[in-house]
This record gives structure tokens, sequence and C-alpha cells, in this order.
């Protein structure tokens, strides 16, 4: 990697620093990484230092900037800043969205925000290396062993966000890719122990965490991340593209199949199910589903229910609307549209009722969860389904994506998500019955560079049902 410019997010913590040091090893020469603190300063390593606020988009612009002024281009960017939250285990119906919003900010928005203006000066120059640190607790929902739904949802969104650019960004020579660490003893998981494990000592501390991962004989450390960044940027992974480098001794893969599963009963599951493939994908046969059928299922299914739809006066919701009421249901239509949604609660008749609902605003998606109780005595169903897809871009346009349009998509596509499983979980959690359902996208796990941020807010949606199901 010699003479590759490379900003490194966030290097005056541990990961940061170790890659700005392994690169230089590699060698090459860091340029003006982004930090929490300090003034400017440079070292006659060839490594300097710039405050970057990495919330604030001018001053990760400004961060690109100065390594483009000091060294006439950037090769590489690696967003690496990120905090965890509130790491306190909380119920799904005590979330809080001012807690979801700052990790948001910080490990997703930041991210799109270093991609585009990284692109903004690699694009021209056709060729360039886009790192993001995404982590195991985008797949596994767990930090630790305990479940941390909003940092989990924020770097799942970094996994969207890298499929949903890379394919583009191929056509301009240019990678992204993310790596996923597990648990790493650093100043940010110190402070993690602390607040989970109070009154341990700094080794039972570090104990914890090296324990958590899996590989025998070996610790996770952060300069095993940092060399992976290095291989990334180099011209070695010159055919790497949109790829996650998971860096966890097989964390994940053990996770996905736990050691108290017995073979015995794996043999047993394969022996009695019934399965065709088709097109390389397992499906359960009719007669299996057969097993399993009522006299509901030429009936009203959903005889007793209330729902909650939002985003009901259309579309999905309005289909929804009706076969809901056609089963039985009694359904609260919760949407923007007055007029299109009290035309349709007329139309869908008596069992349906109609309130404005702006989904963006927590008040109004707990005032409609409310509505349906009051109405009703009880919710058994609340449906996630209100969304806007944002502006269609040009696929040579990612430089100038407007981040206030990120801001508005994710607030309805993703954030109004986790509000309507927090609101419905506070009156479904106490009768111990209920469903939530959320609408996702194939966007979600496909990459569809057309609407890039579309297709991040749905991989947010995603992560958001995984991490809160066992909530």
């Amino acid at each position: 990697m010699r003479g590759r410019r490379i900003p490194a997010a966030s290097s005056s913590f541990l990961t940061g620093f170790a890659t700005a040091s392994d690169s230089q090893r590699s060698p090459s020469s860091p340029a003006a990484p982004a930090a929490s603190a300090g003034r400017r300063r440079r070292s006659s390593s060839g490594t300097a230092y710039a405050r970057c606020d990495v919330t604030d988009e001018a001053q990760v612009a400004a961060a690109v900037d100065l390594a483009v002024a000091r060294h006439g281009r950037l090769d590489v960017v690696f967003n690496n800043a990120g905090i965890p939250g509130d790491l306190m285990p909380t119920p799904v119906s005590a979330l809080d969205l001012a807690d979801f919003d700052r990790v948001m900010a910080v490990n997703t928005r930041a991210v799109v925000a270093g991609v585009k203006h990284a692109a903004r000066v690699m694009v021209p120059r056709r060729r360039g290396s886009i790192i993001c640190t995404a982590s195991t607790a985008s797949t596994a929902g767990v930090i630790g062993g305990v479940a941390i739904p909003h940092y989990s949802v924020s770097k799942a969104a970094v996994l969207g966000l890298v499929r949903a650019v890379a394919g583009e960004m191929a056509y301009s020579g240019v990678r992204v890719n993310a790596i996923s660490p597990n648990y790493i003893w650093t100043p940010m998981a110190m402070v993690s122990m602390v607040a989970l494990y109070p009154g341990r000592s700094v080794d039972e501390h570090r104990r914890i965490v090296e324990d958590i991962n899996e590989m025998e004989g070996a610790t996770l450390e952060a300069e095993d991340v940092a060399r992976a960044a290095v291989f990334l940027a180099s011209d070695e992974a010159k055919y790497v593209n949109g790829h996650n480098l998971v860096v966890d001794g097989g964390y994940t893969v053990g996770k996905q199949n736990p050691r108290s599963i017995g073979q015995d009963d794996v043999q047993n599951s394969a022996a009695h199910s019934q399965t065709n493939r088709v097109l390389g994908r397992t499906t359960t046969s009719p007669a299996f589903f057969s097993r399993f059928s009522t006299a509901a299922s030429s009936s009203q299914k959903l005889a007793g229910k209330v729902a909650v739809i939002t985003g009901g006066a259309s579309g999905i919701g309005k289909a929804t609307a009706a076969e809901f009421i056609k089963n039985g249901a009694k359904v609260i239509i919760a949407d923007v549209q007055d007029d299109l949604g009290r035309s349709v609660a007329a139309e869908l008749g008596r069992d349906a009722a109609y309130t404005r609902c702006d989904v963006a605003d927590e008040a109004q998606v707990a005032a409609a969860v409310d509505l349906a109780v009051e109405r009703h005595g009880h919710l058994d169903v609340l449906f996630n389904n209100a969304g806007v897809s944002g502006t269609v871009r040009r696929q040579d346009d990612l430089a100038s994506m407007d981040l206030a349009g990120f801001d508005r998509v994710m607030a309805v596509n993703a954030r109004a998500v986790v509000a309507g499983i927090k609101h419905a979980a506070r009156v479904m959690a106490p009768r111990r019955s209920g469903c939530v359902l959320c609408t996702a996208s194939a966007a979600g796990v496909l990459s569809v560079p057309s609407i890039p941020v579309y297709a991040i807010s749905k991989a947010t949606a995603i992560a958001i049902v995984r991490a809160t199901a066992c909530g």
C-alpha cells in the first residue's frame, strides 16, 4: 500500500490507532484521521490528526478535503467511529428512541456521510477503497451475550449500506467493504463492562471480554481488525467488493449451531421433515402444512382480533386492512392521507376506523395504539407498514446524496418501526399475547443502486425485527 492516503475515523481510540499503526508498517501514509477531541497536529511519522465529529457532515467532508489538500488524493476511508449506546438491558416496551437516534447518527448516518464524501473524491480518479466497521452484533443481535437492540440495528444498517452501494461504486473502480469484529478489549469495551458488570476489577472485565470469543488458544485484539483493514485497503483485495469480512474466530458460526442441540435432535428433525428442493430452495410440502390446518382455514381466521395498520390508506396497507376485516378483525387505519384514509374506512364498513398518524412522531404512534385499546379493550396485531421510497437517483451521483433525504426515509422506514414495536409491546406484553408485523423489502437484502437509502432503511427494518424478537 505504498503511498496510500488513509483517514482512519476515530484513530485516537484503540481500533483506529491500531489500524493507523499497522497501515504505516505496510507501509503507507495515513493522513488526517478523524477523531473525537484535540487539535489538528502532525507527527514526524507522517500521521496527522484532525478533530471530526462524524455526526456533522461538514466535519466529515473537511477530513476528506484535508487529506486531498495535503497529499493530492485520497485512496482509503475507514468509517470506524462508533458508540454502543445505553448498555443496560431494557424491555422492548421501554426502549429509548432518543438513544436510538444517537446511536444511529454515529454508527449509521455518519457512515453514509463518509461513503458520500469518499465517493466525491475517489470516483473522478476511478479508484479507492472504502471500509466500514460493522459488528458480529449485526447478525447475532448481542454484545457479549447481552441484547443491545440499538447497536445491533445500527451495525446491520451498515451492512445494508455496503450492499446497496458496492455494485454502483464498482463501475467507478471504487471498492466498498465491511469488517465485522467480535467483542474486543478496547476503551469502549471497558465502558461497557463497567455498566454491565459493576464492582468487578479491570482484569475481571478483560477476562469476560476475552472469554466471549470462540477461538481456542488465541485472543481477538484490535490489531487483528487493523490487519483486516490493511488487507481490504491494499491491492491484494483489488477484486473484493461488497464483502463483510468477519473477524470473530467462528463466534457467529457457533451461535448458528448451538452446542446444546445434539446430533440425534438434528437427525430426528431431518427424518420427520417433508421437503422439496425447488431451484435450490428448501420448501415444506403441502402435506406438512395440512397437519396444522383447522376449521378456521375456511372461515374467519382473525375473529375477535384488533389490529392497527400504519400506512393503511393505500397499497399493501389497504389490501391488508380489507383482508383482516374479511377474516373477522377490527382494524384501525393509521395514515397521514386523511381524505383517503376516511374514504377507505367508510368503504370497509363498521369494523374499520381511521386515525391520523405520522409514524415519524412517536407520540402519534403511541396514540394509535391507545386508540385501539380504548375502543376495543385490547390490541392483537400491529402492522408496521408505512413507508416512503425517497428519491430515485442516477447511478453515478452517490457523491451528491442528500443526507436530509436519508434522515426522512430512515425516520419513516426504520425509526418508526422501533416506535411501533415499542408501543405494541407496551400493551401486548401484559396480556402475554400479540403479533407485530413489519414491512421490509427484497431491497433490504439485495443491491439496488438506484435507491440506496431505501435499501438501507429496509435492511435496518429487518435488523430491528431480529434484535427485538427475543426482547
